[in-house]
């Protein structure tokens, strides 16, 4: 099914034809259950903001529902029914009918298990068990199935009970490569780190064997070779999946990927600040992306890629502009409104069209709310959704500012500014974790310098000053906004004063910053873990040291970016007897912890946690740091990388210095 996803993409024609030919399929063998849920997974793997994705699903919800109720009795009808089901209350439901109906329809059972995966009770967790055993009775040879189901639960006493036959069962002579993936993922995340050695050395044995099945036309084949040589730190293996890859599709995402991957390596990382160094890896990239676009011209992340990167270079066309802004509009439908809008506003180009493009930004705004209240979420998951659906209104409606702005409109700009500080009022009502509060420093900081280019369009620059103060008080390292106020200020009062007027605003951040720092402070929780290298670390034995303790995953690209600063920090922190730099890993698979840190040269320790313990650590998300006393108390919290690099690095370890000598008024990292 993953293979369909690769081979469509964004592109209509593809998925309407793998639609038909489900379609078909089922029409053909209409009691043949396989046939449905082919045509029901194709359908619920179609990107939700296609035209032709809601009619689909809805269509074949009334068929379902139709056959359920002229076959009450046949349990495959609400199993159906259910995984087109959105609520997940009424999935639950028509799931639990269909195991009523038949408790050894196995399908139903297997989809509880996965329906009762998210934030389980302690009953739940007893129910997706028994599931779980009942659909192994029934379907032992549906090795990948249990694999999968295995993966999504943190139960070891049911992977240690299955462990021996999905061993024996899942081969690299077999037929189903990617099944090798999620045996290797089980062991690693079940195996201690003392075990992982090992463990590796038996995947290098399946690696080998694995090759000369030669499948190099088989996407699934060259992924599972991929997760291995990343598993076992085999570059030239990893080296020549990347070349059969790009060679036997080059216009998959996975190509992209490597692509990108690649171009980093030979020019770097995109550089911070602003200048000659950044303008030439812009014109680098753009260089490389023009023959890929060529060959891949219905690439929709690549176009976006390119809009971004045309947006940022100096002395770029108008035309360039709007025919790249096209092309991603038309891949991408309403999704790519609010990009587009954002790269026009910027450049000041096609005003008279920008405002269709937030229109289409709303309205795939608009889907994606109706998906959101049709889930049936409980209370906390559906503040939590509201939280990023508002987070998405206040990017639209802050799009709609810029056009009064950019039009010089001062009753729409007016108008415009009333309908986002709304927003922005809802979207602080609805925060609650740190994370968010966190997310919001942004858009205020944003909010502000549209409030000062709106004092300065009716020529109030002096208010227009005071406001850009308040938006680098919420976020004191955002270029844009201190660019912005650096002009004004010089116009009106000469650039050699402007030092001491930032200073002044800056002092202002860090005087708002401990409302933030009380707001967080709680106990670090007891935890036992050991570290990559077979270490055992507990929370007591950080106590009498102020420790950072930094949340990541291999994944987990903003975590990638971080982690060589994490690295400096650690550098420059190893020889204190007072300070610890402590990271944790939530990977699900945590054998592609050790070759990631070989790969980059880290040395900071690495507790092995797992993602079960997601909730537990880093609720509002990864990366997340802490700085934590020593009396074991949590005092700050950082959510996120703000890419200021080296500053970070420097404003960290002041942190900790305040941490480790008790200081009260100590700030939240940003």
């Amino acid at each position: 099914m993953d293979d369909v996803q690769e081979l469509c993409g964004r592109k209509t024609s593809c998925w309407d034809e793998k639609i038909a030919s489900a379609r078909s399929l089922r029409d053909r063998f209409p009691k043949e259950l396989l046939a449905h849920r082919v045509l029901v997974s194709h359908a619920l793997m179609v990107p939700r903001d296609f035209p032709t994705s809601d009619a689909l699903r809805s269509d074949l919800r009334k068929q379902y529902a139709d056959l359920s109720r002229r076959y009450p009795r046949n349990p495959a009808f609400p199993y159906l029914l259910a995984r087109l089901e959105r609520n997940r209350k009424k999935n639950r439901e028509l799931l639990e009918r269909s195991v009523a109906l038949d408790p050894g329809f196995p399908w139903a059972r297997e989809a509880l298990v996965r329906a009762l995966s998210w934030k389980p009770t302690e009953e739940e967790r007893r129910l997706s068990h028994e599931h779980l055993e009942a659909f192994a009775r029934a379907c032992p040879a549906r090795t990948g199935v249990l694999l999968s189901l295995l993966s999504g639960l943190e139960d070891r006493a049911a992977w240690e009970a299955h462990a021996p036959a999905l061993r024996a069962a899942t081969r690299p002579d077999g037929d189903r490569p990617e099944e090798l993936k999620t045996l290797w993922e089980l062991e690693f995340k079940f195996a201690e780190p003392t075990r992982f050695a090992f463990l590796r050395e038996n995947v290098k044995v399946q690696l080998e064997a694995l090759r000369r099945e030669d499948r190099a036309a088989d996407r699934r084949w060259l992924s599972a070779l991929e997760e291995g040589y990343k598993l076992t730190g085999d570059d030239a293996g990893k080296s020549w999946v990347e070349e059969t890859t790009l060679a036997k599709f080059p216009c998959e995402w996975s190509s992209t990927r490597i692509w990108l991957g690649r171009f980093e390596k030979e020019h770097g990382k995109f550089p911070e600040v602003e200048g000659d160094a950044q303008q030439k890896w812009l014109a680098d990239q753009l260089a490389a992306m023009k023959p890929r676009l060529a060959q891949c011209p219905h690439e929709g992340f690549l176009w976006q890629l390119q809009l971004q990167a045309l947006g940022m270079r100096d002395g770029v066309s108008p035309k360039s502009l709007l025919e790249t802004g096209e092309r991603v509009r038309a891949i991408l439908g309403d999704a790519g409104g609010g990009p587009v809008a954002d790269v026009w506003l910027d450049k000041g180009i096609a005003l008279d069209r920008v405002a269709a493009l937030i229109e289409a930004a709303d309205r795939q705004a608009d889907r994606d709310r109706k998906l959101v209240q049709a889930a049936g979420l409980d209370e906390e998951d559906l503040r939590q959704e509201s939280f990023y659906q508002l987070y998405a209104k206040t990017y639209n409606r802050a799009l709609r500012v810029r056009l009064g702005l950019a039009r010089r409109d001062a009753a729409a700009t007016t108008a415009a500014l009333a309908g986002l500080e709304s927003s922005m009022k809802e979207l602080e009502n609805v925060a609650r974790t740190s994370g968010e509060k966190s997310m919001i420093a942004g858009r205020q900081a944003q909010l502000w310098k549209l409030r000062a280019e709106a004092d300065v369009l009716a020529g109030r620059e002096e208010d227009a000053l005071a406001k850009y103060a308040r938006a680098i008080e919420k976020n004191p390292d955002d270029k844009k906004i201190l660019k912005a106020a650096e002009e004004l200020y010089s116009r009106r009062h000469g650039a050699e004063d402007f030092d001491a007027w930032f200073k002044s605003a800056q002092r202002a951040a860090d005087a708002a910053s401990p409302e933030v720092t009380r707001a967080v402070r709680r106990p670090l929780p007891d935890f036992g873990l050991t570290d990559v290298a077979g270490k055992r670390w507990t929370a007591a034995e950080l106590r009498g040291k102020a420790v950072f303790l930094n949340f990541w995953a291999t994944w987990c690209g903003p975590c990638r970016r971080e982690l060589p600063h994490v690295q400096k920090l650690h550098e420059r922190s190893k020889d204190r007897k007072d300070v610890a730099v402590v990271t944790v890993s939530v990977d699900e698979n945590p054998g592609l912890i050790e070759p990631m840190l070989k790969e980059e040269k880290y040395t900071f320790p690495v507790l092995v946690a797992g993602a079960g313990s997601f909730t537990k650590w880093a609720p509002s998300g990864i990366p997340q740091s802490y700085v934590v006393d020593p009396t074991g108390t949590i005092v700050e919290e950082q959510l996120g990388f703000g890419g200021d690099g080296d500053s970070w690095v420097t404003k960290m370890e002041e942190r900790l210095r305040k941490a480790a000598a008790g200081s009260p008024g100590s700030l939240v990292a940003r």
